[in-house]
């Protein structure tokens, strides 16, 4: 029986190390200036990813639908999607993709002009930078802009990619205001340009969600194993002692001040707590996102898909609420 025990005994480690010495690709595209995806920068940098048998990778892309694409392609393992983006795609058919989990449960936005500019009434007939066209940060943005008596057709409005690129024109001047996603529009503030609007004040709406490939999570309960190591991040951002040290590590990836990083802090963790604790996907901000895309002609409503066809199951380590 003794000389039984030591091989019963690497019997039953064997899997785990072999977990450990092979673990699984995980290309992660993402935009890391983005304090949104605060997560998966510390999930990185604090081991969580690895812990859970992966090896991370970082791959950028210019917005939603490139993101998307690059999942589709299995170029990646996870990408980050504004809600629709992946509406749309299992629309066209990609019902292999689902969402997993979302970091944040309100918008980050916000509308930021050049500093003569102080009301929305003051964009009359100038231009708005956004990332996408066809995306609720650009609905939503008509619908703020309306309310304050400017409807469509009284400003311009232009694609031009992720928030350090709307920055950069804004900083050039070649565009008047932009929507600015976070530390970024924290930092156009303290550098002096005006804040128009903030979109998080409409609730129901999320600025992303992470998805993956359904197979692919169920595969070696790789998506268990991926949304625990997210948990472990936000449960790691929420404990006040590492405060010092998450603001550094945000610094470090977005060049932004740690002013400005300060500034988000609260809003996500403290004050307004827009950050998920449990990285779980608010369901009424899919329906939300349904219903936009209706509205504004971009899907009928008799092909819209279920909640199911858009979320991962528990079983597959998708997180809803």
């Amino acid at each position: 029986m003794r000389r039984l025990l030591p091989l019963l005994l690497a019997l039953l480690i064997a899997p785990f190390s072999a977990r450990s010495a092979t673990p699984d690709p995980l290309v992660m595209t993402y935009i890391k200036a983005n304090a949104d995806y605060w997560d998966l920068g510390v999930a990185i940098e604090k081991g969580f990813f690895a812990e859970e048998g992966f090896a991370p990778e970082y791959a950028s892309n210019a917005g939603s639908a490139q993101s998307a694409q690059l999942l589709l392609t299995q170029a990646v393992q996870l990408a980050v999607v504004q809600p629709e983006s992946l509406i749309t795609a299992i629309v066209r058919g990609a019902h292999d993709l689902g969402g997993i989990a979302a970091p944040m449960r309100r918008v980050d936005w916000m509308l930021v002009a050049q500093k003569d500019i102080t009301k929305p009434a003051d964009l009359k007939g100038k231009s708005i930078g956004f990332s996408g066209l066809r995306v609720t940060e650009f609905w939503l943005t008509q619908r703020a802009m309306a309310e304050a008596g400017m409807p469509v057709g009284s400003y311009d409005t232009l694609q031009i990619g992720t928030s350090p690129a709307k920055f950069a024109a804004l900083s050039k001047g070649s565009i008047s205001a932009a929507i600015l996603f976070e530390p970024t529009a924290s930092q156009a503030v303290h550098s002096g340009y005006n804040r128009i609007d903030a979109l998080g004040r409409y609730p129901g709406f999320i600025p992303g969600m992470y998805i993956v490939n359904r197979r692919w999570a169920a595969e070696n309960d790789r998506g268990v194993r991926l949304a625990r190591a997210l948990q472990k991040a936000h449960d790691w951002l929420y404990n006040p002692a590492n405060k010092a040290e998450a603001i550094a590590m945000l610094k470090k990836n977005s060049s932004t001040s740690e002013d400005a990083i300060e500034d988000v802090y609260q809003l996500y963790f403290v004050k307004e707590k827009f950050y998920t604790p449990d990285c779980a996907v608010d369901r009424s901000a899919i329906t939300n996102a349904i219903q936009t895309l209706i509205e504004h002609h971009e899907l009928d409503a008799k092909q819209a898909p279920a909640l199911d066809e858009i979320l991962l199951p528990a079983s597959l380590g998708g997180k809803r609420f």
